[in-house]
């Protein structure tokens, strides 16, 4: 089963898989730990909130140890989209996926 996450105008941008994020051709992009996104190389990105990832402040933003990326997935069925809004935090999934080592 996969979580979907969604970007502030309630489209789909990525989905979760345990403790692995996917893009929606579903190459994975990032790992979730605690609640917390990180890219694989370690550095922190944001926190997942509502299916989102967001800055959201926390009491330590720290990297962890690099890890190796999963393989690739088949991507969920897309049957939906959620209303968008703002959840009093700025949408950092871009984070994600920019500039990412080896992406």
């Amino acid at each position: 089963m996969s979580d979907f996450i969604y970007n502030m105008t309630g489209g789909v941008q990525a989905f979760r898989i345990g403790d692995y994020l996917y893009d929606m051709s579903g190459k994975a992009i990032g790992r979730v730990s605690a609640e917390r996104v990180y890219r694989f190389d370690g550095s922190y990105v944001g926190e997942m909130f509502r299916n989102m990832v967001v800055d959201k402040p926390v009491g330590v933003r720290r990297s962890l140890p690099p890890v190796s990326r999963p393989g690739d997935v088949e991507p969920p069925s897309l049957d939906t989209s959620r209303g968008g809004g703002s959840l009093g935090f700025p949408d950092v999934f871009q984070r994600l996926v920019e500039n990412a080592p080896g992406g």
